[in-house]
């Protein structure tokens, strides 16, 4: 048998048996008397193992980023004006002939007066004319023709309607350049169809040579419209030659070698071209060279 395990009133511990199956006799079976320290049992340690739990990661969904598709390039067909390649110097001046250039004819006459010159055969596509560079009234040939459409007011109003070898609107023109304007029987003919406006260098201030480029982006602009034959004056060779000695006989040589280049080396359909000079004198100008 075991002792009691409960302390008396007077601290002594009890001398009774404990009951069977208790630490305590029958008197104390109740009693809340602590036993000594030596008999207690010592508390369980209790530890605290930490849970590990594995978070599984947020699955955040990431846009694909945004690619700007730039447009559609479009593809601008270069304008069709024509560069004249480098001037070669010829070692001997052209002398045209009806053998070597049966498309050149030498006429006289007022430019603005087309429709009575008789030498002009009809129907003609096309006048040139020496323009300035913002197709503005003038003198010498540009004069002429102003003349004949009735007067500057007539003349500003077509203007307005020039347009370049790519039918665009133009009409402020740089050297070298040609734009055409329909005639609408302004010229009182039914002769002409259109007349082709081209600015040629001035002499003192541009390269003479720039005359070639008018002549060569005049035929082609001529042959854009479907021209068959015009009339040319001496670009550059009259108002734009004064003060330069030799220039108007240069000029003109200039404008035959770059008629015969375009001629001999483009897919062309002119077939007349009419050089025109006011007189006697101009015209010996154009057979001296």
């Amino acid at each position: 048998m075991n002792r009691c395990q409960c302390l008396t009133v007077s601290g002594k511990q009890c001398s009774r048996d404990a009951v069977k199956n208790s630490q305590f006799c029958w008197q104390h079976q109740t009693c809340t008397k602590i036993a000594s320290p030596k008999s207690q049992n010592p508390p369980l340690k209790v530890t605290k193992i930490p849970i590990k739990t594995k978070t599984p990661p947020l699955k955040v969904k990431t846009p694909p980023p945004k690619v700007k598709t730039p447009p559609p390039k479009v593809k601008t067909p270069p304008p069709r004006v024509k560069t004249l390649p480098p001037r070669v110097k010829t070692s001997k001046p052209i002398v045209p002939s009806k053998k070597t250039h049966p498309y050149l004819s030498f006429i006289i006459g007022d430019i603005g007066k087309i429709g009575q010159i008789t030498a002009v055969r009809s129907p003609l596509g096309a006048v040139v004319n020496a323009a300035n560079a913002h197709l503005a009234t003038g003198g010498g040939v540009t004069g002429a023709l102003v003349k004949s459409v009735g007067g500057s007011q007539p003349w500003n109003k077509l203007m307005k309607t020039a347009k370049n070898i790519n039918d665009q609107s133009q009409t402020v023109l740089n050297v070298g350049d040609a734009v055409y304007t329909s005639t609408a029987g302004q010229l009182k003919t039914d002769k002409v169809q259109f007349i082709i406006h081209t600015l040629g260098p001035v002499a003192g201030s541009d390269d003479i040579s720039l005359v070639q480029l008018s002549i060569f982006n005049t035929l082609a602009l001529a042959d854009h419209l479907q021209i068959k034959s015009l009339v040319l004056p001496a670009i550059s060779g009259g108002i734009f030659a004064a003060g330069q000695p030799g220039w108007a006989t240069q000029v003109r040589q200039l404008i035959l070698e770059a008629i015969d280049k375009y001629m001999n080396t483009q897919p062309t359909k002119i077939g007349k071209i009419y050089i025109i000079s006011y007189d006697l004198n101009d015209k010996s100008l154009w057979l001296s060279v």
